[in-house]
């Protein structure tokens, strides 16, 4: 009699872990299907941002105020598309050297503070 109750619950037990690993590996499966779906929207986003950000560098670089490096007038326009664009952090024109000429942000002060520099130590010849 123990046996016969052994043997019905192992079977039950086996019958119950193949259809959880059934369900499991269906499981897998469609978080397999989801991450590639969202794999291919976020690189579809970032080809979108990639080729929208690649036409403003070019309809920026026809304005004869940034041809001409105006920064004064550069920059309002600048602000005003990082207003209409919250997807940009901010808009940055180099020239070729790479230094900053204009900016949508501001760039933060530099420089030592004043009565700072006097903490500073200084090397002296031994």
């Amino acid at each position: 009699m123990l046996l016969l109750v052994l043997l019905t619950t192992l079977s039950s037990i086996i019958l119950l872990v193949q259809a959880g690993y059934r369900d499991f590996s269906g499981v897998i499966e469609d978080a397999k299907r989801d991450s590639e779906r969202l794999a291919f929207a976020v690189a579809s986003e970032i080809k979108g941002l990639t080729h929208s950000t690649r036409e403003l560098g070019e309809v920026l670089s026809q304005l004869p105020e940034v041809q001409h490096r105006e920064a004064s007038k550069v920059e309002p326009l600048l602000a005003k598309l990082l207003s209409l664009n919250p997807v940009y952090a901010n808009i940055v024109l180099l020239d070729r050297t790479g230094n900053a000429w204009a900016s949508g942000i501001p760039p933060p002060e530099t420089g030592v503070a004043s009565g700072t520099a006097s903490a500073i130590p200084t090397a002296r010849p031994a």
